[in-house]
């Protein structure tokens, strides 16, 4: 059990950093620059980190405003095009799987 922690606690590997970096890329063209919706200007850039083995990302955008009306606009507009980030991934990136996508909206120092 002692050795599954230590894995647990480890940073991203190189890989999984490298498939961060590209789904960022990706993701912000497909949202920020793509998407013709101004309710997304409000978003800042997004952080992609990998969750649980590889096989899903949690994608964070900040917001500077904490207003929650604003927030959980959002939250529903990124739920209309869910499967805009997700496709961009899969043109950004070269794996046989694609991984899934938690997408979440935060007050932050956008």
């Amino acid at each position: 059990a002692r050795r599954w922690e230590q894995r647990q606690r480890r940073k991203p590997s190189h890989h999984q950093q490298q498939l961060c970096k590209q789904a960022t890329r990706a993701i912000e063209a497909a949202i920020l620059c793509d998407c013709a919706d101004p309710v997304f200007d409000r978003l800042g850039p997004c952080r992609v980190t990998p969750k649980g083995r590889g096989n899903e990302l949690l994608v964070t955008f900040e917001i500077g405003d904490t207003d929650p009306g604003t927030l959980e606009e959002l939250r529903v507009r990124l739920e209309a095009v869910r499967g805009l980030p997700r496709s961009a991934v899969a043109g950004a990136i070269h794996r046989k799987r694609v991984p899934g996508l938690r997408i979440q909206v935060v007050p932050g120092a956008a």
